[in-house]
């Protein structure tokens, strides 16, 4: 027998990654970029001035959305 902790009080739960990186597991993607890796969530709706994630042929890019198109990291305009 014994007495309890009084840290049991104090007990927390463990910091998830998965949880603050991936809110939405179920639309989560993987991309890899010449840059790295990039975790895209398919669930969120893309507004002018996002970076976005995207795919032309076989080469997946990052960019940022315009009401006009796409600026990519390399200063090219996809329209």
């Amino acid at each position: 027998m014994g007495f309890p902790s009084p840290a049991s009080d104090y007990v927390e739960r463990r910091i998830d990654l998965n949880d603050i990186l991936m809110p939405h597991r179920n639309n989560m993607i993987l991309i890899e970029t010449p840059d790295g890796f990039v975790l895209a969530d398919k669930s969120q709706k893309a507004v002018p001035g996002d970076k976005v994630a995207f795919q032309i042929g076989e080469f997946p890019q990052l960019g940022r959305l315009f009401s006009s198109g796409i600026i990519t990291s390399d200063g090219e305009t996809i329209d």
